[in-house]
């Protein structure tokens, strides 16, 4: 008897929110992004190296949250080595539009177990939460985040616990 696709994306994101890959705290981190899901009160920090010409070298991540965000941190981190600012934002986007029902672009496959959650919006925002992050991280040094960078991740939940600041640099280091 063969499993339902619902179940089968389902194993997936579990095993991934699992795997240890990309996981925990990066001592040599460059630079350092912070994002709150309102929401829910998901959080999550991004922590990356740089390599040349401002390519991401590694992404870790310390997610205090579900499944969702934790297998969305593991795929991202597997994604964007090697990648630039303008190719993740570009991807983001994307990313974003395919989970309200376009195409899921070839560069973006790994991406697919994601695309299970098409069907639930309200878990978006835990899917998104390490893009914002690392759009926090890769941000320029002194430029603050505006209020469309923000959006419902701006404030988490009343009475949230806190791994940190919401939606804020931590550390950050210049090249």
């Amino acid at each position: 008897m063969s499993q339902h696709p619902r179940s089968l994306y389902r194993e997936a994101l579990l095993w991934l929110a699992r795997a240890p890959d990309h996981r925990g705290p990066m001592p040599h981190a460059d630079r350092r992004g912070r994002a709150v899901n309102a929401l829910c009160g998901d959080e999550l920090l991004a922590e990356l190296t740089l390599g040349q010409d401002d390519r991401i070298g590694e992404l870790r991540c310390t997610v205090r949250g579900c499944a969702v965000a934790e297998a969305s941190a593991h795929l991202l981190a597997e994604l964007v080595p090697g990648a630039d600012h303008q190719q993740i934002a570009g991807w983001q986007a994307r990313f974003e539009a395919a989970l309200t029902g376009a195409a899921l672009p070839a560069e973006l496959a790994p991406l697919e177990p994601l695309l299970a959650l098409r069907e639930r919006p309200s878990r978006h925002g835990c899917a998104l939460l390490p893009w914002q992050a690392l759009a926090e991280a890769l941000r320029p040094v002194g430029v603050a985040p505006s209020r469309d960078d923000l959006g419902e991740a701006a404030q988490p939940p009343a009475g949230a616990a806190s791994i940190g600041p919401v939606i804020s640099t931590v550390g950050r280091q210049n090249r």
